[in-house]
């Protein structure tokens, strides 16, 4: 009997049992959870796994404050250097051991998190702008829809297989916006920047569900970056190309999405209300979600544009919904809803 085929695409951070207990209520770990500057100042709680290691990260803005990993019955702390220098990291919460062993260093791991969850102990880039619009949507579930996971970059069995699938989709959206059509527009993608056309990863801010069952893909922007805007709508289209394309070619998709799901509820953790539908029927949306804050009087016009350029090249995949474009307040709630196929006034 031939060994199973590898999904073509995948997106699974189901982190292990052995994770989740030592994270839930009662469980050894839940002081992190609970501390009480991690939700005064809305840290973000983030489950990860690469299938054979599993780990948490605790993000303030766009940066993880203290990443908690697990292989196995193994367990770890790490940290990103800066953070260890400015609040007395202790190096020897790197070593992988029992977890007995880093559950008796609570007393001294919460200093670590009062220190560098002080104010300014944090450089403010990571704060601001982006990193706090970001952290803010990623934190509100509500009935209108709650995200379950955030910088989410599907995988592929190497990176030339990711390489090749990505680049069939970048082709048709840099041939629908050919500079030589708007070379004499001095903001518009591949003109501006002395004719560099802008940067397409493959890593979504967000993934949500809506009260529709639908998966969100979801692109951030703060409302004062009039560049980032207007190409967002460009990112959002491929990131949910992408998931759509995992919807169609692996078979447990939703069963891992659900997983994800169930996992942050268990920890009491803001995730989606709403259940997924059967999986041939879940669509797809791109959302471009711009936070708090004065929007210059262009953004929208040059959104639309390239949006309406976009157009002409149609999605491949069939389970796509047009794209939405999101206002949110200073706590993430969605306080507007555009359809952008539609000029703005």
């Amino acid at each position: 009997m031939s060994a199973p085929t590898k999904p073509l695409i995948g997106f699974n951070r189901t982190v292990s049992d052995t994770f989740l207990d030592a994270l839930r209520p009662g469980g050894e770990l839940r002081f992190l959870i609970d501390h009480p500057r991690v939700a005064e100042l809305g840290v973000d709680v983030q489950l990860r796994s690469n299938g054979r290691v599993s780990w948490m990260s605790m993000y303030l803005g766009l940066t993880s404050v203290l990443d908690v990993v697990a292989t196995g019955t193994k367990f770890h702390l790490n940290v990103h250097a800066a953070h260890k220098r400015a609040a007395g990291f202790n190096s020897a919460w790197t070593r992988p051991g029992p977890l007995g062993d880093l559950a008796a260093q609570q007393s001294q791991i919460e200093k670590y998190l009062d220190k560098i969850l002080a104010p300014s102990a944090v450089h403010a880039r990571y704060t601001n702008s982006e990193g706090r619009v970001q952290a803010a949507i990623s934190m509100s579930a509500t009935d209108d829809f709650g995200a379950f996971q955030r910088e989410a970059v599907p995988s592929f069995p190497s990176e030339s297989i990711r390489n090749h699938i990505a680049s069939v989709y970048k082709q048709r959206m840099w041939h629908a916006l050919t500079p030589q059509q708007h070379q004499k527009v001095k903001w518009w993608p591949g003109v501006r920047d002395n004719g560099v056309l802008p940067r397409l990863g493959l890593e979504a801010d967000l993934l949500a569900i809506d009260d529709e069952g639908r998966l969100l893909v979801i692109e951030v922007k703060p409302a004062n970056e009039i560049k980032g805007i207007t190409w967002a709508s460009g990112q959002a289209r491929l990131y949910a190309e992408m998931f759509a394309l995992w919807l169609e070619t692996d078979p447990h998709a939703r069963d891992q999405i659900n997983s994800m799901i169930a996992q942050r509820r268990a920890l009491g953790l803001p995730a989606p209300s709403t259940e997924l539908p059967t999986q041939p029927s879940i669509r797809v949306v791109p959302v471009v979600s711009i936070g708090d804050g004065t929007i210059s009087q262009d953004a929208r016009p040059r959104l639309w544009k390239v949006h309406h350029a976009l157009q002409t090249a149609p999605s491949l995949s069939a389970r796509l919904d047009p794209l939405e474009v999101w206002r949110h307040d200073a706590h993430g709630t969605r306080v507007e809803r555009w359809f952008p196929d539609t000029e703005p006034a």
